[in-house]
């Protein structure tokens, strides 16, 4: 099924998957680095920044970090998750002529999961 992400304004995005509202990711303010999602179950993740150059963020559940991005300057996102003692970590990065493909993969450079970007 075909997950959409569709913005309301400025602040809020909202995922649809068919008719249902899967989750809603709402920015502090206007272009900020801090962000909160809630999902359908109504957890409430928040997001945000861990170093003056906005490059790494942590994720973070009723006060626990769940998980680490780490945004690399060639565009790719390093994801490491706080509770994995194997210190799993996942990439995701643009693929494509036009950089509107997008991969997740592993560390062993296997694909998970990918997602292309439908303009409408």
């Amino acid at each position: 099924m075909v997950m959409k992400a569709i913005s309301e304004n400025a602040k809020n995005i909202v995922f649809h998957q068919g008719n249902v509202i899967t989750g809603r990711l709402t920015f502090a303010r206007w272009r900020s680095y801090k962000a909160s999602f809630e999902d359908q179950t109504n957890y409430v993740f928040n997001i945000g920044p861990t170093n003056i150059f906005k490059n790494k963020f942590n994720v973070v559940l009723d006060q626990h970090c769940l998980l680490t991005i780490h945004r690399k300057w060639t565009g790719a996102f390093k994801i490491r998750f706080s509770n994995d003692s194997e210190g799993q970590q996942l990439i995701f990065s643009q693929r494509g002529f036009i950089k509107i493909r997008y991969v997740l993969r592993d560390k062993d450079e296997r694909t998970l999961a990918k997602a292309s970007m439908k303009y409408s």
